[in-house]
């Protein structure tokens, strides 16, 4: 049985899900100038790290993680402790990342990213986000998503979790219409947390926080329901083809836009145009 790595192609929230059947002696894993988390989702397995004075051995039970802070290298083995395979997802975020975040929300006492360093122990919140985004690359949810979801993650690192409170932003009707109606111009363009965040005047993290307060929704699900609502009426009263009307509409390609349309609408684009016209 082979092993499988599966990689994102998200330029702001690099991913690697990797799912290895076998136990490994001593692998020699080089520095990397990103902060690694390594996330375990499936396959409990003894886990050791070379250190100076010999190996320093845990286990690594699924919903445990680990993380890597940059230039750090790492000398691992494991030890499969049954029969399924070890299957882990991978994440890295630039240490860049890491600044603009506590500039932006002007952090005061954020822990140097050595002080993160563990080689494994439980997070059930960055468990639930590697699943997140496992199933978000697999419905092809592009570079906005992405970026949110970096954020979230650095906000959890910091001990920033959301506390349901604006800390003294508000998002104020003019600002919403402002944000969603360049969301309704840009339908067919790849739109960036940056992009909609500037629109509002605020930081992306403060912008993320508020837009969900204000919508219900997260800039990502506000942006695909806008653009499945445009697909919709292309579908209803154009002749143009389905590939064309998911491009025009802001989808990368056929299959994504086939698959955000069947979990909005309950059926593909084909089968919405002719139930609507034949009605």
């Amino acid at each position: 049985m082979a092993g499988q790595l599966r990689r994102s192609p998200w330029k702001a929230l690099p991913m690697l899900r990797a799912v290895r059947p076998w136990s490994v002696a001593d692998l020699q894993v080089p520095a990397s100038d990103r902060f690694s988390i390594a996330v375990l989702l499936r396959g409990p397995v003894q886990l050791g790290s070379k250190k100076e004075r010999g190996w320093a051995s845990s286990a690594f039970l699924p919903g445990d993680v680990g993380m890597t802070a940059p230039g750090n290298e790492l000398r691992l083995r494991w030890n499969l402790l049954g029969p399924d395979a070890m299957e882990t997802v991978h994440i890295d975020i630039t240490p860049d990342a890491f600044r603009d975040f506590v500039d932006e929300e002007a952090v005061s006492g954020a822990p140097h990213l050595d002080q993160l360093d563990a080689l494994a122990r439980p997070d059930p919140f960055l468990t639930m986000m590697a699943t997140s985004l496992v199933r978000a690359r697999h419905n092809g949810l592009g570079e906005l998503f992405a970026q949110s979801a970096r954020n979230v993650i650095i906000a959890h690192l910091f001990g920033l979790e959301p506390s349901g409170t604006l800390d003294g932003y508000r998002m104020v009707p003019r600002r919403v219409t402002m944000v969603t109606n360049y969301m309704r111009e840009r339908l067919a363009e790849p739109l960036s947390l940056d992009d909609l965040a500037r629109q509002a005047s605020m930081s992306r993290y403060h912008f993320l926080r508020v837009f969900r307060q204000s919508t219900g929704k997260t800039p990502h699900q506000f942006l695909t329901e806008l653009r499945i609502n445009a697909a919709r009426q292309a579908l209803e009263h154009g002749d143009d083809t389905i590939a064309c009307v998911g491009r025009r509409c802001g989808f990368a390609n056929p299959s994504h836009f086939s698959a955000a349309f069947r979990k909005f609408c309950g059926c593909s684009p084909v089968e919405y145009r002719k139930m609507v016209r034949s009605a």
